[in-house]
């Protein structure tokens, strides 16, 4: 099988509406294509590029005639019907499987072949991203031993501030960045602390700046005689004062105590004739009354 003509172009490319003309002969073994740059040489050698490919032609419509021109596949169909093996050699070929590695005063080295191009690429763009993995490995290594020398002065900072608010303290004489160091590793592993407010680290800063205070004297407590104590106690529960009770106030202690005490109000350079609370007359009868009852047996027991 072997193409014998191109009976229809239309639409693709430089070829707007061409058909292939009666006096035209067809394809023989060998051909000799010739015309203007642009009158569709390369063109043409695509189409041959897709039979090579099976590729359909997705542009325009395209007739190919095979043999005797008896038989005519559309372009579009090209990869479901069957057709003649074609190898295009031409200036894309080249372009695909020859590539000159070199500048203009050197020798270049040719790769032949797709494959070996697509290899040759892949070293050299591996070889790219082999430079840009270096150069951000470098970049990496030096913000790394930047922040190693920050962190490394921080610890310094800190441990000279702990050191000098603890002065005095003989635990903390030497300390330096690795205790600071060895504090820190261990709040790490340990449940995290709460962080102190700053009203409460003036709190400590004032209690360790605090002199210390002078030393409490001893103090003796009084000697006392629990038996004696014991005894005088047992006695004076075992006694009973006679007075005229006025039921009210020895039932209620706290009325009674406030009695007692307006009572007092009442007498000495205080003594009146008007209760000092209603304004009322405050007659002799209540007055001996409560005499009676706060009489001084009474008050006696109660001092005692």
């Amino acid at each position: 099988m072997k193409i014998s003509r191109l009976p229809r172009i239309k639409g693709y490319r430089v070829f707007r509406d061409f058909t292939w003309p009666e006096d035209l002969h067809g394809f023989a073994q060998f051909n000799v294509i010739y015309g203007w740059n642009g009158s569709g040489k390369t063109t043409l050698s695509s189409l041959f590029e897709n039979l090579q490919d099976k590729r359909p032609v997705s542009d325009g419509d395209v007739v190919f005639a095979f043999d005797d021109s008896s038989r005519k596949i559309a372009g579009n169909r090209i990869a479901e019907e069957a057709v003649p093996h074609v190898r295009v050699f031409n200036r894309d070929f080249v372009a695909r499987t020859i590539e000159a590695i070199g500048k203009s005063n050197v020798a270049p080295i040719y790769y032949l072949g797709k494959e070996s191009i697509e290899k040759q690429k892949q070293i050299e763009s591996l070889r790219d991203e082999r430079q840009r993995a270096v150069k951000a490995s470098d970049k990496a290594e030096n913000k790394k031993r930047k922040a190693e020398k920050a962190l490394d002065n921080f610890c310094i900072e800190k441990a000279k501030f702990i050191k000098e608010t603890l002065l005095g303290s003989p635990d903390h004489a030497n300390y330096d960045k690795r205790g600071f160091r060895q504090a820190v590793a261990s709040i790490k592993e340990s449940p995290q602390p709460r962080a102190l407010a700053e009203e409460e680290k003036a709190d400590f800063r004032k209690q360790k700046e605090l002199k210390a205070k002078g030393t409490i004297p001893k103090i003796s407590a009084p000697s006392v005689d629990i038996a004696d104590l014991k005894t005088r106690v047992s006695l004076l529960l075992g006694r009973s004062v006679v007075s005229q009770v006025i039921a009210d106030l020895a039932n209620d202690p706290t009325v009674g105590a406030w009695v007692q005490q307006g009572l007092s109000l009442h007498k000495g350079e205080r003594e009146t004739d008007t209760c000092r609370f209603c304004g009322n007359d405050f007659s002799a009868h209540r007055r001996a009354a409560l005499e009676a009852h706060f009489n001084d047996a009474f008050a006696s027991f109660q001092d005692e």
